[in-house]
């Protein structure tokens, strides 16, 4: 079926959904917000909702049966993508289930964020479009209200990741060229292995200029921080993998008027920085390093089990889950060049771990997407952890 398509009424009370309410904004014109990728931008980390209630509903996870009720949060998606034919009871779909809850009532976790990597990972792929009505099926297996899933859409709208439009009386959701670049861009640095072969120089940029003001630098700097640049002096970031011009139209896109020397560079006898730990303490190896260990503790049993007869919609959100922490710490982890990393560096061991659960668990959530999405979704992704 074509995407977007849209669904008759009769559809819709077969499958207990009202008509779409989401807010009728599309996203302003103009939108300087570039650079907020799937992957660069705060949506990654932690934000504080705007009402004790949304606070409520990123925190508290599933709430007691009638509040949710109340509040029209799906508390059982549809049965053929719960289960798949087996009963809804089996052991591991609750383990999966309540697995994928419990990761999302941590306070590091908020609804805006996993939306975003929802968009990026599991939409962007096969359409740019989709209907609320689909967003409540996407988040339901997060314990996500509608009302949450509309807040956090409203967000999207307002910061240029996304647009919306009413049709009739429902709600559709289209990716912005911003949300497109970008989560293209966050793609590289999430699914593939290695970066691209380091020739030894630097791009650097230098904010420490009595010509600029302080939130001009700040800004600046946010972004390039974004971006894998990373503070080797005062008013001095650098990146290993950044092009001169790319980081040209990077500081375009953030502050066009500001004037920013940049350039290209080499350090001599670079062997002997990476041996007094120069590289790594600029890189933050060490909490690098535990967030991977971390994510290894939580995903790493997972590959002992047997994931070939997982419900399609528990597939889908132990997949999600997956790629968002994983995406989480790749994207605040500068670009390193093999040279720089320690030896037996534990981010490749976690890169494994999340390609092999990812090809495992990607036949299976192709098919609760395919019908959610109304999309022929392939059961393999290209470019994505291709081993």
């Amino acid at each position: 079926m074509r995407a977007g398509r849209g669904r008759s009424r009769s559809h819709e009370r077969r499958h207990g959904r009202g008509v779409d309410r989401g807010p009728a904004r599309t996203a302003p014109s103009g939108h300087r917000g570039a650079l907020r990728s799937f992957g660069l931008h705060r949506l990654a980390n932690r934000e504080p909702p705007e009402s004790a209630e949304s606070a409520n509903d990123e925190v508290g996870g599933l709430r007691s049966a009638p509040a949710a009720h109340a509040r029209g949060t799906r508390l059982r998606p549809r049965g053929s993508l719960v289960s798949d034919g087996q009963p809804a009871s089996d052991s591991r779909e609750r383990g999966i289930a309540a697995t994928v809850r419990r990761t999302c009532e941590r306070s590091d976790i908020s609804a805006r964020s996993v939306l975003v990597t929802v968009l990026g990972d599991s939409v962007l792929p096969v359409t740019k479009t989709l209907w609320l009505s689909s967003l409540f099926e996407l988040a339901s297996p997060f314990g996500f209200s509608e009302r949450l899933v509309r807040t956090s859409m409203y967000r999207l709208v307002s910061e240029g990741w996304v647009s919306n439009e009413r049709v009739g009386r429902r709600s559709r959701y289209s990716l912005t060229l911003l949300a497109v670049s970008e989560s293209e861009n966050a793609g590289r640095r999430i699914y593939t292995r290695d970066p691209a072969r380091w020739d030894g120089s630097w791009a650097f940029a230098v904010l420490d200029g009595a010509q600029m003001q302080a939130h001009e630098r700040d800004r600046i700097a946010r972004h390039l921080r974004w971006h894998g640049f990373v503070a080797l002096g005062r008013g001095l970031l650098a990146s290993p993998s950044v092009t001169v011009p790319s980081l040209r139209e990077l500081l375009r896109l953030v502050e066009p008027a500001a004037a920013v020397p940049i350039g290209r560079a080499e350090f001599d006898d670079l062997d002997h920085l990476v041996g007094e730990g120069f590289f790594a303490e600029a890189f933050r190896v060490d909490d690098t390093e535990n967030e991977y260990r971390d994510f290894l503790a939580r995903y790493e049993p997972w590959q002992s089990h047997d994931l070939d007869g997982t419900a399609p919609l528990e597939a889908y959100g132990l997949r999600t889950m997956l790629v968002h922490e994983f995406r989480r710490i790749r994207l605040r982890e500068p670009d390193m060049p093999a040279e720089l990393l320690p030896p037996d560096w534990v981010g490749g061991r976690a890169y494994d771990v999340a390609a092999d659960l990812y090809r495992r668990l990607s036949p299976r959530a192709a098919r609760a997407l395919r019908e959610i999405l109304e999309v022929d979704y392939p059961a393999t992704m290209p470019r994505r952890f291709e081993a």
